[in-house]
């Protein structure tokens, strides 16, 4: 694997990576994020309802947890799990834990790490877990780690969390070379320690010197729905730190649900890769993404019509809870501005309907704008990146709910 930057936006970076396992002719423009698809398929959308998501990313995420429990049927195929589930075309990417699934605390040992699955908890030794990445057959794969650790981890806790991460680590280089179907794929190392920043160092600079493809953050948080609005400036110091410690020609990854605020800032610290599973833990509260990244006109704003209050209260929070009431009779799209299959074919209203009725509709519905929402947001991103007003996309979500609070308060009084 390769990773070429080619433009540089204080630690921002707008980069190029190829040479990726059986798709080595194939290129992932970064800062980029990932098609959440556990088990091997989007959440609530055939593949032909996918195929209607505009900009899909290229590489395809699938944590382990929905595959384990059907190792044997996938070593009996034996041509991979891109295969097996029909999504040849992407490129795939394969994590220990699923960062829109809360993980347990206080099951990982010396000898393994645990993960959760519908019929229970699992316990992988690295050596259970090489067998399974060797049935996936990824093109790019993350080592075993125990992260394990939040804000709340003692430093004894912290410092075995780190020196367990480095021992998987070691034994998954060791066992990846005897297993002929892994011989092209790429394996990201895992950097953690906590609330520990010393600890951070130690991790990064450790994993720097075995063979890695790539880094990857964890260990900050226990993951799922929670961490949507966990703050990233709680822990970008400790990002900052652990980059500074690894080589900056391999591509960083940050798991997690993160929002869109947080995405920028992590992208200016100087992550390239993120996960999508942000877009599937709002669908799965029956809430669409509606936030703003492109600065709409002063004398626009300052002329909206009355009907538009609304539009501009309901989007401070970039947020739209589709389950309220106050929808049930509102016949607008998601967005007017979104191009969506969504939005261009149904109502809020009708959405507001399937969510009450517990139709699985309604989230389908939701991905597709979701997806949809969050891939234009990593393109808008790119671009500025290229422009290096980085900064300016961040102000204008920050400033975004103070702006329209404002707008609906002297739009009241007048």
């Amino acid at each position: 694997m390769k990773l070429t930057i080619k433009t540089v936006s204080g630690n921002a970076r707008l980069g190029v990576i190829s040479g990726m396992g059986r798709h080595s002719s194939q290129i992932l423009n970064t800062p980029m994020c990932l098609l959440y698809t556990p088990g091997g398929c989007a959440p609530y959308l055939s593949k032909d309802m996918l195929q209607k998501v505009l900009n899909l990313p290229q590489i395809s995420h699938i944590p382990v947890n929905a595959i384990v429990e059907h190792q044997t049927s996938l070593e009996k195929f034996g041509k991979g799990m891109a295969t097996f589930s029909s999504m040849e075309e992407f490129i795939l990417y394969s994590s220990v834990q699923d960062p829109s699934q809360a993980v347990q605390s206080g099951y990982n040992e010396k000898m393994g790490v645990a993960v959760w699955t519908k019929g229970g908890k699992v316990k992988l030794r690295p050596e259970d877990y090489m067998q399974l990445q060797a049935a996936i057959q990824p093109d790019i794969f993350q080592a075993l780690c125990d992260s394990d650790t939040d804000g709340l981890s003692k430093r004894k806790r912290v410092r075995k969390s780190v020196s367990r991460t480095l021992e998987y680590l070691d034994k998954c280089v060791e066992l990846r070379d005897n297993l002929k179907s892994l011989e092209d794929s790429c394996m990201f190392g895992v950097c953690v320690g906590g609330y520990e920043e010393d600890q951070r160092v130690t991790s990064a600079k450790e994993t720097s010197l075995r063979p890695v493809s790539g880094f990857i953050l964890e260990g900050f948080h226990q993951m799922g729905p929670e961490m949507a609005e966990f703050p990233f400036t709680k822990i970008s110091h400790l990002v900052t730190a652990t980059l500074k410690n690894v080589p900056e020609d391999k591509p960083r990854m940050l798991p997690g649900p993160w929002d869109p605020l947080s995405i920028i800032q992590a992208v200016k610290a100087g992550i390239d890769m993120f996960d999508s599973t942000y877009p599937y833990v709002m669908a799965e509260k029956g809430q669409a993404i509606t936030y703003v990244y492109k600065q709409e006109p002063k004398e626009l704003r300052n002329n909206k019509p009355e009907d538009a209050l609304q539009e501009q209260e309901t989007h401070a929070t970039n947020i739209m809870d589709l389950n309220e009431p106050r929808y049930h009779d509102d016949f607008k799209p998601i967005l007017e501005s979104c191009q969506c299959y969504s939005c261009l074919n149904f109502t809020r209203a009708y959405i507001n309907h399937l969510l009450n009725t517990k139709e699985l509709l309604g989230q389908t519905l939701l991905m597709m704008h979701n997806f949809q929402s969050y891939f234009d947001f990593f393109e808008t991103i790119r671009e500025s990146v290229a422009k290096n007003n980085l900064q300016s996309l961040e102000q204008l979500l920050m400033q975004h709910h103070q702006d329209n609070t404002h707008f609906a308060q002297d739009h009241r009084k007048s």
